[in-house]
């Protein structure tokens, strides 16, 4: 099959399937009202890693080495490939 089939099966099966009524309770409960915590989606709020001194410059301090804006992801991009060749 082509691309193309493949879509248009896809599309095939999603409208023909049949949505349950609103009365049938979902399989999970998810609140919105514990995501109104501003600190819980603050990355800035996590707490900070330490960086190891023997593994300075390496992708391992990537994160601390983001968060003082010393490096770019493309530049993190750039030194995983590099680690991997």
């Amino acid at each position: 099959m082509s691309a193309r089939d493949d879509f248009q099966a896809a599309l095939a099966d999603l409208q023909a399937y049949q949505v349950d009524g609103l009365s049938r309770r979902p399989a999970f409960i998810y609140s919105l009202a514990r995501n109104e915590d501003p600190s819980r989606r603050d990355v800035r709020a996590l707490p900070r890693v330490t960086p190891d001194p023997s593994r300075e410059g390496t992708l391992a301090d990537a994160a601390s080495r983001m968060a003082e804006g010393s490096t770019s992801a493309t530049q993190l991009v750039q030194e995983a490939l590099a680690a991997i060749e």
